[in-house]
């Protein structure tokens, strides 16, 4: 029985090392069957030093490639996708080598504090800033890359901070992609999810009402510049309250400035990306922000509802609920993908 017991477990874990060199193998031969080379890189942030993966297409000899950046997520989002629960999407990734299989240079970095790059004891939304400007820099001085034809790709709160370097940079940035990106400030969209979970979850309207009233008072006391919130009673497994209290840095930034006040000074051509069955942003947020760039007379820009999309930009035909996020199996939505290769390819060929 021993011997039997013993054959199984080393069957076992032949089968484990099997998959597991099938599952890195995969990883690989998808950029190799596009014609795509991804390569680890590290470059100097905002003090302190960021690694990314850089994607590069095959380019005819003494050719350029346009680029893209991607700019992830809200909290310790890594360069390949976004943790929900415990099931991770690696939506990241997944654009990076589809933009790159369509002749693009994409850089996608792990965040500071996160994965493989360095971090520091506090940081501000500034800081993400710098170190955007910081990866846009690094792309070009590459010698594959054109440093005339560079795009922001900025997902949720990325958009926001790729809003915020596309206004800085003017011109020199060629278009500007913006995902799922708030068009609201922070306690206002906190509040609206807050409302829309604890209803799901099938709270009573008392235990609403005082839920949003601790979220309150946590907002109230970050804009009023406090940045010490250990002392505060916040439940360390609620997600949306120790999230903003491990954050409060960011946050201030994020209740503070209105992101429609940073979108009205882009001037590079803009593309919003919006599913309509998003929870997290939804889309009065894009509709608020073509808002802002009509105002402006901004010369080109294209606000785009996706159909049956969600925060993930995978298709989510049935109820947009957590649940629906747990399928890590959906690829990004093929519409999604046709309409933002087609607007950047316009903007950057």
């Amino acid at each position: 029985m021993m011997r039997i017991v013993s054959r199984i477990l080393a069957s076992a874990s032949i089968i484990a090392v099997w998959v597991s060199l099938v599952q890195a193998w995969s990883v690989v031969s998808d950029s190799a069957a596009l014609n795509v080379r991804s390569e680890e890189v590290k470059f100097e942030g905002h003090g302190v030093k960021l690694a990314g993966t850089l994607y590069l297409p095959q380019l005819a000899e003494g050719k350029r490639a346009p680029a893209v950046l991607i700019l992830v997520g809200p909290g310790a989002t890594p360069r390949d996708g976004i943790s929900i629960g415990r099931e991770k999407h690696y939506l990241y990734r997944e654009l990076a080598q589809h933009l790159a299989g369509e002749g693009f240079a994409v850089l996608s970095y792990d965040k500071r504090c996160v994965g493989a790059s360095e971090c520091k004891e506090r940081s501000f939304f500034d800081d993400y800033v710098s170190d955007a400007e910081a990866a846009v820099s690094y792309l070009r001085k590459h010698p594959q890359i054109d440093p005339a034809r560079i795009a922001i790709f900025g997902h949720s709160e990325g958009g926001i901070i790729g809003a915020t370097v596309a206004a800085q940079e003017g011109q020199r940035i060629a278009a500007l992609v913006l995902s799922a990106m708030p068009g609201r400030t922070l306690d206002k969209l906190l509040a609206e999810r807050a409302r829309s979970r604890l209803s799901e979850q099938g709270k009573t309207a008392a235990e609403i009402k005082a839920y949003l009233g601790q979220l309150d008072r946590l907002l109230n006391r970050i804009k009023a510049g406090e940045l010490e919130l250990s002392q505060l009673e916040i439940d360390p497994n609620d997600p949306l309250l120790a999230g903003v209290a491990h954050r409060p840095e960011v946050a201030m930034a994020l209740l503070i400035n209105d992101p429609l006040q940073v979108i009205a000074s882009v001037k590079t051509p803009v593309l919003v990306l919006q599913g309509d069955k998003d929870r997290e942003v939804t889309v009065k947020d894009a509709e608020y922000l073509g808002e802002a760039l009509s105002r402006v007379y901004h010369p080109d820009y294209k606000v785009q509802i996706l159909p049956d999309v969600d925060h993930l930009l995978k298709p989510n035909r049935g109820v947009a609920d957590l649940k629906s996020y747990a399928d890590t199996s959906r690829p990004l939505d093929s519409q999604a993908l046709k309409i933002l290769t087609q607007w950047l390819r316009e903007k950057l060929n």
